[in-house]
């Protein structure tokens, strides 16, 4: 019984000091099997010391992931004597909504010192001595990390210790918010160095989304070294396929310019100074797995009365609540949202796969809690001599509200403002008269939305899917063609699927408006583009270029245009209502994964 006890303290612990983590983490950090681990969380949540959650990112699997509940938080401190329990550790309601918020990155966090744990343990002579995700309480001036970093760890071996920080980048940060980032760390390196001691500061994880984010990193930390090689903290590099394929432990760390991969537990600087600690739960009380009943409401549901009867209270709050409460279809709306401005319910579903009426509930959903906004666009769909179908839709449009930037910015842990200003968003102001002005030609942009729900309509119907599509800003494409740099700046990209075949495609939409010389210019970039074939950095072949027009007249002069240059490019050339046609059987594009392309005025 002792031991079942102390079995049941020691979960408690980490699942105070890591939040979010899983069965499978919980189990690697005990040291038991996942069938114990298992029972030890169902007994820690019937006395309701613990809930859990389920994330909705696309990116994590559907399991259940563990936080203390918060109004245990004052019982918890009683138990173990440590008034400063919820300043050295991640379990006020402030730091569970960060998490939450942020759930990605906590767990990627949290599933590395798991994994960690359960390397070091087998080989024996190395443990996990302590491991955490960092409070929010802490001052800056009182920090012992650096800022922007993500989780603290440290292992033991014998009297040796080799303390550790860890910073998880997304994928979503621009890069200027990774140049930050290390300007961050070298004026803050001096203050938050003192706490230890001679040994100065512990060595830096940085797990990257990608080799492109990895070599950015990289860059920015170099140029900061030539600079002062002593302001620089001591960073090791790896990206999140190497954690996955080589493990925590393997050789997949490097230091920036290095080339030669290295072991961690060889790379880690040891020392014999006793790491920087916080109470262990499990070693301050023997009587604490004897817990109470608690009383008290769960995180759902006081997410839902915090949105229902405060709408209008703190932004943290509010944007907590909402990724407590946010399920895999809005969150996609919402980024949806963010990166293509004024999309319809009529442009969302058929993206979205889910029929117009419940994407419309959703939408007003999320106009309540402020994370988008309304926009009642009286514009046309179509020219004078073609109408475009209608999908029996209101005429609502939206863009992002300053709840979603939030929630978008703080997923990605990057400053609000910096996010917007770099991150693809676009740009939200008001004109004289209060209303919004997104963009200088808003019938170009609702364009652009109507053609790409209705590519992912024909792929839909056609036993197929839009798998991935980017916006005009993520499609901006810089290259080296020769010993010159040049761009294209395609109104958006993306990846269509049919029949198991991949698509790349590059997405152009023109309302009759470009001159000569814009083509001239837009056409020159692509034969630079293809001529170099700069697009094998991003797909496995060849892109199609796709032109959709607003009418005949738009789709004849883009022709001419091409044929006046000479191009030889793999482009099509359509129009609106033939796309929307193509739903319902007719020839539009002349490639396997959409029907070919009929007629002289349509192709080059």
């Amino acid at each position: 019984m002792r031991e079942q006890h102390a079995l049941l303290a020691r979960a408690l612990d980490w699942i105070v000091r890591i939040p979010l983590n899983g069965e499978a983490e919980i189990a690697r950090l005990v040291g038991v099997g996942e069938s114990v681990a298992r029972r030890l969380i169902l007994a820690l949540v019937r006395l309701r010391w613990v809930e859990s959650l389920e994330p909705t990112s696309t990116e994590l699997e559907a399991r259940r992931r563990y936080v203390v509940r918060t109004d245990a938080v004052a019982e918890l401190t009683l138990a173990v004597g440590a008034g400063t329990l919820a300043h050295d550790l991640p379990i006020r309601l402030r730091d569970v909504l960060h998490r939450v918020t942020q759930f990605e990155t906590t767990v990627g966090v949290g599933r590395l010192l798991a994994d960690l744990a359960e390397h070091v343990r087998q080989a024996g002579i190395v443990e996990l001595a302590d491991g955490r995700s960092l409070p929010l309480a802490t001052t800056a001036r009182d920090r012992w990390w650096l800022t922007g970093t993500n989780g603290y760890g440290c292992l033991r071996m014998g009297e040796r210790w080799a303390p550790f920080l860890v910073a998880w980048d997304r994928a979503a940060a621009p890069d200027e918010h990774r140049r930050r980032r290390v300007r961050a760390w070298i004026e803050g390196r001096t203050t938050a160095a003192r706490p230890w001691g001679t040994e100065g500061l512990p060595s830096l994880l940085l797990v990257c989304p990608g080799e492109r984010e990895e070599a950015v990193w990289e860059k920015a930390l170099l140029t900061a070294s030539e600079r002062d090689p002593f302001a620089v903290p001591s960073v090791l590099l790896t990206t999140r396929e190497a954690l996955v394929v080589g493990g925590v432990g393997g050789a997949i760390w490097r230091r920036p310019g290095d080339t030669q991969p290295r072991f961690l537990l060889g790379t880690l600087g040891w020392g014999a100074r006793p790491p920087i600690a916080a109470p262990w739960l499990s070693d301050r009380s023997g009587s604490l797995p004897v817990l109470s009943y608690r009383q008290g409401e769960f995180l759902r549901a006081w997410a839902a009365t915090e949105l229902r009867h405060r709408p209008n209270g703190p932004i943290w709050r509010r944007t907590g609540a909402v990724a407590v409460l946010l399920g895999p279809v809005e969150r996609a709306i919402v980024e949806w949202i963010a990166r293509f401005l004024l999309p319809s319910a009529a442009d969302l579903a058929p993206i979205l796969n889910e029929p117009i009426p419940l994407v419309e509930r959703r939408l007003d959903g999320l106009v309540h809690c402020d994370m988008i906004r309304q926009y009642r666009h009286p514009g046309a769909a179509g020219s004078d001599d073609e109408q475009l179908p209608d999908h029996g839709t209101r005429a609502d449009r939206y863009f992002l509200g300053r709840g979603g930037e939030q929630l978008l910015a703080d997923r990605a842990g990057v400053p609000v403002a910096l996010f917007r200003e770099h991150a693809g968003i676009k740009p939200r102001k008001r004109g004289p008269d209060g209303e919004p002005l997104f963009v200088r030609h808003v019938e170009h942009t609702i364009g652009v939305n109507r053609a790409v729900a209705q590519l992912a309509r024909n792929a839909r119907a056609r036993g197929g899917r839009l798998v991935e599509m980017r916006s005009d800003a993520e499609s901006a494409w810089p290259f080296i063609h020769g010993s010159d740099r040049y761009w294209i700046r395609p109104d958006g990209s993306g990846i269509l699927r049919a029949g198991g075949l991949l698509t790349p495609f590059m997405l152009e939409y023109d309302r009759g408006t470009l001159d000569g010389g814009d083509f001239t210019t837009k056409f020159e970039g692509y034969q630079h583009f293809y001529a170099s074939q700069a697009w094998r950095e991003r797909y496995n072949r060849e892109p199609l270029l796709l032109f959709v027009c607003a009418d005949t007249r738009a789709a004849r002069r883009v022709s001419n245009a091409a044929k006046a240059v000479s191009l030889a490019l793999p482009m099509q050339i359509t129009t609106d209502l033939r796309l929307a046609e193509g739903e319902r059987g007719s020839e539009v594009f002349g490639h396997p994964v959409l029907p070919d392309s009929t007629t002289a005025e349509q192709q080059t």
